[in-house]
């Protein structure tokens, strides 16, 4: 979809760029060039391999279909001008609509072979076009759907969702995945399409949580990756709606409250409602809801856990072995407070509590590796790099990280080392401090 409006981009700082000046310290500047306009940040002098401009540059766009956007950073120099690294990608990886900030990966040039450091930029758009947007409730049983790679990854929900034909999302052998999306990046790099979606499910339980719908039932979620170069992919989706009905909410001041909210559940097992009465939606085991009562019931005091925020900077420490830390590219419970113990959470869906943990030192995320028994810090932003947070059952204000690929849950074990547990109890239990 062409875009008409207001671009703007905001390069914030880089870290660790290649030193290409001889003697002294390099000068970097950015150029960004979008279509034909080609705009450029004030030179930060000295600012040598960690440069910082937090400077704002804005395009007034009219139908333009351009895609790509390069952003070249140079080294000013009394004559010419030398390039120390390029970023090339789509201006979908860069914008978002609240304006989140994301790192990438700096290559020495265009073929995207050697990195030589990365850049923090800024992206929104203000107007019409582009891809569309990812719907508050899918109504196929799409949970997520991005591309790329472990430099570059789009969102690409809104766009699986409107490609949906006849209950099924299909992919062309005979065309690429780059030119069905619209771009292309890190080109001499391996690309994936992972799409999120639920099956076999009976029923998907809806509680009402201020105001907004989290989906937390029965049905089994399956994610398929698909390659740059594929055969013929056919995804076969359950057609979802939703109907009204009464359901038990949760305990509340000592005791049971009822409230109307929505049940979503596929077409054909929509439940149906007597005429003249309103009768309770059941799980999927058909476990009538329980009836109020003038009984009050017990409900344990809990102190409750810090809620995590997109963007929020913490430590997470063990219950007696310290604060989680990079350690190459692992980590351990063997940390302080400094920069390798800080961790940047990146929010996948804050209704269910999925979660990602960046490090703030090396941009690398926390991640539960495919032997599914050890847990390492890896570059990219794929599905075994998402943690669902839970309270702890035996620590009030405490929480637990279960992998929301595999179920496993993160463990602290003797010496400090980090280890992979079925449980929720004892070493499973970490606690949250937002670091101002």
């Amino acid at each position: 979809r062409p875009f008409t409006g207001r671009l703007t981009i905001v390069p914030i700082r880089a870290e660790g760029l290649e030193e290409t000046q001889l003697f002294g310290k390099q000068d970097p500047y950015v150029e960004i060039q979008f279509g034909k306009d080609v705009q450029k940040t004030p030179t930060h002098k000295d600012g040598n391999k960690d440069p910082v401009w937090n400077y704002a540059i804005s395009y007034d766009l009219k139908d333009m279909s351009e895609r790509v956007i390069s952003i070249r950073i140079k080294n000013k120099n009394m004559g010419i001008d030398n390039q120390i690294g390029v970023v090339r990608c789509p201006i979908y990886a860069v914008i978002s609509p609240d304006k989140k900030e994301k790192w990438f990966t700096v290559f020495k040039d265009g073929d995207n072979k050697k990195e030589c450091g990365r850049i923090l930029l800024k992206g929104y758009f203000e107007g019409t076009g582009g891809l569309p947007s990812a719907p508050k409730e899918s109504k196929y049983g799409l949970v997520a759907a991005s591309f790329g790679n472990k430099h570059i990854e789009i969102d690409v929900l809104g766009f699986c969702e409107e490609m949906v034909s006849e209950s099924s999302l299909s992919f062309s052998k005979h065309i690429p995945l780059t030119q069905l999306f619209g771009f292309d990046p890190c080109s001499n790099h391996d690309k994936t399409l992972t799409v999120t979606y639920i099956v076999d499910g009976k029923s998907l339980d809806v509680s009402h949580k201020e105001g907004d719908l989290d989906i937390f039932g029965s049905g089994k979620e399956v994610i398929e990756q698909i390659k740059n170069k594929h055969n013929d992919v056919k995804i076969k989706l359950v057609p979802f709606a939703f109907s009204f009905g009464i359901w038990k909410e949760r305990e509340k001041n000592n005791s049971t409250q009822f409230h109307n909210v929505l049940c979503a559940m596929p077409k054909q097992n929509l439940y149906q409602q007597p005429t003249g009465s309103v009768a309770p939606v059941t799980k999927a085991k058909d476990k009538p809801a329980e009836q109020p009562t003038d009984e009050p019931k017990s409900v344990p005091e809990k102190e409750p856990a810090i809620e995590l925020k997109d963007q929020s900077l913490i430590l997470l420490s063990s219950t007696h072995r310290g604060n989680l830390a990079v350690d190459g590219k692992g980590a351990n419970f063997k940390g302080g407070k400094g920069k390798f113990a800080r961790w940047v959470v990146h929010a996948v869906d804050l209704d269910k509590k999925w979660f990602r943990f960046q490090s703030e030192h090396t941009g690398r995320f926390l991640k539960i590796n495919r032997d599914k028994k050890t847990v390492d810090v890896d570059g990219g932003k794929g599905p075994w790099t998402i943690f669902v947070i839970k309270d702890s059952t035996t620590r009030p204000g405490w929480i637990n990280l279960m992998s929301h690929k595999t179920g496993k849950y993160i463990k602290s074990i003797e010496g400090g080392d980090m280890g992979v547990g079925d449980g929720e109890e004892g070493e499973c239990n970490f606690e949250v401090e937002l670091v101002t």
